[in-house]
């Protein structure tokens, strides 16, 4: 008959909808920005730094297209609000690849306005190629990943991290 049928969400749903959206507010926000990271930074790099802290859902590195190499910043989605919580207060300053990097809270405001920024935000011009950590670094990173896990580091990580902090 060429008449369009509208169909239209029940209370019911519109209910579920907002009670949904209620609770992610109330548990906290699961999706964070990741900022100040190297240019030779890769996913894969990246998804080892943070998955100690929870199942991550999706991970996005934002890639230059012209040199092929990351852009210094990305998004980690987590399942839980709390991976969230330990991942940003934990890995928030930690120095990678010789500088700190950044981790906070991504609003729905920020996520527009950061991906519309594109490399404005982390110049990365005047870093040296490749990834660079040292021995303290490495060791200081284990130990911070440790302690977000409530794991212990073994002997030989405890001796390296009293001489490194000494």
């Amino acid at each position: 008959m060429g008449i369009p049928i509208q169909v239209q969400h029940t209370q019911a749903e519109k209910n579920r909808a907002a009670m949904l959206a209620n609770l992610a507010k109330e548990q906290g926000p699961t999706r964070l920005y990741v900022g100040s990271l190297h240019c030779n930074i890769t996913e894969t790099m990246l998804r080892a730094i943070f998955e100690p802290f929870g199942y991550i859902d999706t991970l996005q590195l934002m890639i230059d297209p012209e040199t092929n190499r990351s852009r210094g910043y990305g998004f980690v989605q987590y399942r839980e609000a709390e991976s969230a919580r330990r991942a940003k207060e934990q890995l928030n300053g930690f120095e990678l690849a010789g500088k700190p990097i950044k981790v906070g809270e991504v609003t729905e405001k920020m996520d527009h306005s950061i991906s519309n920024m594109g490399s404005v935000l982390d110049d990365e011009e005047t870093d040296r190629g490749g990834i660079e950590m040292n021995a303290n670094a490495r060791v200081q990173l284990m130990a911070k990943l440790a302690s977000g896990n409530q794991m212990r580091p073994n002997k030989k990580t405890a001796h390296l991290l009293r001489q490194t902090q000494a």
